[in-house]
């Protein structure tokens, strides 16, 4: 399962490389819809006031374990055993705009525009940026469900906002070890004297803690209240 951390740094890189100016594209009006550092990215359930444009992340809870081995051993490092299995983590990337998104002089355009724009650059982000940021926690894009992305707008009648919703899976590692364990007397110090069975696990791999100090997962302003 992904850390807090590492969901920290995987908003705040979404937030820091997308390109959110719209159109991209040469002409009399490039760029002149630039939310600049009014656009919000924001985890789900997170405290902070809400503009828009603005792209929510929600981290689902993880599900289906999907790989698996021979009693969860996962590698033999130098004599001992690892084990662990990958388990499906659902995230979901919402794009919300307002109905008519207003640029610089009298330039405007529809929000559904700017929505599936940025939906789709997102899209192209994650599977150029993902794999590599993913890797370094152990983590991976599952590929073979595709990628699902529908037009929510409908859902938001009456609120004057557009919007477009993105679904992806992601494999994250579940993994610990025994260290230095007898294989019949378990680890050392941890285990019953009478029964010697195993009563602690070493964490290993993506669970150690990291000096990440730095909570990123908002890119806006929080609220500093008593909730």
């Amino acid at each position: 399962m992904l850390t807090e951390e590492q969901k920290a740094q995987i908003v705040n890189h979404l937030q820091t490389t997308v390109e959110w100016r719209y159109p991209v594209a040469s002409g009399s009006n490039q760029f002149a819809f630039n939310p600049g550092n009014n656009l919000m990215v924001y985890r789900r359930g997170e405290p902070v006031d809400k503009t828009y444009p603005a792209v929510e992340v929600s981290f689902l809870p993880r599900s289906a374990i999907i790989s698996d081995g021979l009693a969860h051993v996962a590698k033999d490092y130098s004599g001992a055993l690892v084990y662990g299995f990958g388990e499906l983590e659902p995230v979901i990337i919402t794009v919300y705009t307002h109905q008519i998104c207003h640029g610089s002089g009298s330039y405007k355009t529809h929000g559904k525009l700017v929505a599936d724009a940025y939906i789709r650059r997102i899209e192209r982000y994650i599977r150029r940026y993902w794999p590599k940021l993913l890797n370094n926690m152990e983590a991976f894009l599952k590929e073979s469900i595709s990628f699902n992305v529908q037009d929510i707008s409908e859902f938001l009648q009456g609120t004057e906002r557009q919007g477009f919703e993105m679904v992806i899976y992601l494999v994250t590692t579940n993994k610990w070890d025994y260290a230095d364990e007898d294989p019949y007397y378990g680890v050392p110090g941890n285990t019953d004297p009478e029964t010697g069975r195993f009563e602690d696990a070493v964490l290993s791999g993506a669970e150690y803690d990291s000096p990440y100090s730095t909570y990123l997962s908002v890119s806006g302003y929080m609220r500093d209240k008593n909730w």
